[in-house]
């Protein structure tokens, strides 16, 4: 399994923190440099200011953008997401519709997590479409779990 973000540091540091994913198979994708502890951690050629074919590659994408910056994020990322790909969305107010509109996949999930999980003690409500099997929705479940709880 691999992952690419579109920066959000509640999810990155929990799953950095708890070793859910090796860090060689986690990408950052985000608009400007990232100069933090966490950028320390993760390979320095796994982080990216410009999307790119490394995407194609992977099995999950986390979309944690500010809602307003997902229509101009989708116009240049749904070349490189494909019908496998699953999208796991921390975006307020970006419905499941709105994302399988606009991405060309069905198998979104949309989570609400709470400022705790940056912490590892939260707790995150999800919903998935149903194109999600068993199999996907217990692998997200397990990842979202290393920032606190998860609400299915």
């Amino acid at each position: 399994m691999a992952l690419v973000i579109y920066m959000g540091k509640t999810f990155v540091n929990g799953f950095v923190n708890a070793r859910f994913i090796d860090l060689e198979n986690l990408f950052i994708f985000n608009r400007s440099v990232i100069t933090d502890d966490l950028s320390k951690k993760i390979p320095a050629n796994n982080i990216f200011c410009e999307l790119n074919e490394t995407i194609k590659e992977v099995d999950i994408v986390i979309l944690a953008v500010k809602p307003q910056d997902f229509e101009n994020l989708t116009k240049k990322l749904k070349q490189f997401i494909t019908p496998n790909h699953i999208i796991l969305s921390v975006m307020a107010g970006v419905s499941i519709k709105k994302i399988k509109d606009y991405l060309p996949t069905n198998k979104v999930i949309r989570s609400m997590p709470n400022l705790p999980s940056q912490i590892g003690l939260g707790t995150t409500v999800l919903t998935a479409s149903m194109s999600i099997d068993r199999k996907d929705l217990f692998i997200v479940q397990n990842l979202i779990n290393t920032t606190g709880k998860s609400i299915l």
